[in-house]
C-alpha cells in the first residue's frame, strides 16, 4: 500500500465516508439547481436536503434580484427582494447516514438576461425558532451561505457540445523529446512535465479520439499540481 500519495487522503476509506456523511447530513442545498444552467425567461427549481438527528418541519428561501445590470434591461426594472416556501419533494433511506434524507424544492420565477439573483436557504427546527442555514449550518442569514447566481442567454458554446475531452496533468505528462525525467525524493515532487511535452504529443492524442484538451494549471506554483498559483 503506497502511503504517499499524489491526492493526500482521497484513498482513505474512513475519509470518503466521513465526507458522504458530511455532504447528506444536515441541510445542505450544495449548488443543486434544475436546470442546472438557468436561461433567461424560464422558472428554475432550487433544491434543498435535510436529514440528521435534528427534525425539521419547514424550509425557505430569501432572495433578492438585480435585473438592472444589463443594458437590455426593460425601463424600471432594478431590485426585487423576496421570500418563498419551499415544499416537500419526498424523502429517501441514505445507508452513508443511516437515516431518512428529506428533499425540500421551490422555483425562482423567470428573470430576464443580465439578472444576478443572491439567495439564502434554510430549514426550521420542529418546536423550535430556530432556522438552520444551507451548507455552512449558521444560525442566522447574516452568517448563512450566500448562494449567488447570473442569468445569461449565451448558454454553452457550441464546441463543448462536441468535445471529447483528455485532461493532462502536466507535470506528469511528458517531459519534452531529450529531455529526462525529473527524479523527486517522493510522489509530492516535480517530475518534469512541461507544456512543450503535451504540443510534441499532440498528434498522438488526436490520435486516441480526443479533440480538447483540459491542462492543469501551468503559472508559477510551489507545487507539482499547480492549483496553488504564485503568478497568474
Amino acid at each position: 500500500m503506497i502511503n504517499d500519495i499524489i491526492f493526500g487522503d482521497l484513498m482513505d476509506e474512513k475519509v470518503c465516508l466521513a465526507r458522504q456523511r458530511e455532504a447528506v447530513e444536515g441541510v445542505k442545498h450544495l449548488n443543486r439547481l434544475s436546470p442546472a444552467i438557468p436561461l433567461p425567461g424560464q422558472p428554475l427549481t432550487l433544491i434543498l436536503t435535510t436529514s440528521g438527528p435534528q427534525p425539521f418541519d419547514a424550509a425557505r428561501c430569501w432572495f433578492s434580484a438585480d435585473t438592472g445590470l444589463s443594458p437590455t434591461s426593460r425601463p424600471g426594472s432594478g431590485k426585487i427582494e423576496g421570500m418563498l416556501e419551499m415544499q416537500p419533494a419526498g424523502a429517501a433511506w441514505d445507508d452513508f447516514c443511516w437515516g431518512y434524507v428529506k428533499t425540500w424544492t421551490c422555483s425562482l420565477p423567470p428573470q430576464l438576461a443580465g439578472t444576478q439573483v443572491h439567495y439564502h436557504l434554510a430549514a426550521h427546527v420542529t418546536g423550535s425558532q430556530q432556522w438552520v442555514y444551507a451548507d455552512n449550518q449558521a444560525p442566522t442569514r447574516a452568517l448563512g451561505t450566500e448562494f449567488l447566481l447570473w442569468f445569461d442567454s449565451r448558454g454553452l458554446p457550441a464546441w463543448a457540445r462536441e468535445a471529447v475531452v483528455y485532461q493532462v496533468f502536466l507535470d506528469r505528462f511528458y517531459p519534452g523529446k531529450n529531455k529526462p525525467w525529473l527524479k523527486p525524493e517522493n510522489l509530492g515532487g516535480f517530475f518534469g512535465g512541461t507544456l512543450r511535452g503535451v504540443i510534441q504529443k499532440l498528434d498522438y492524442i488526436q490520435g486516441l479520439g480526443f479533440n480538447t484538451l483540459w491542462l492543469s494549471p501551468l503559472f508559477a506554483s510551489p507545487s507539482h499540481h499547480g492549483y496553488d498559483a504564485t503568478d497568474y
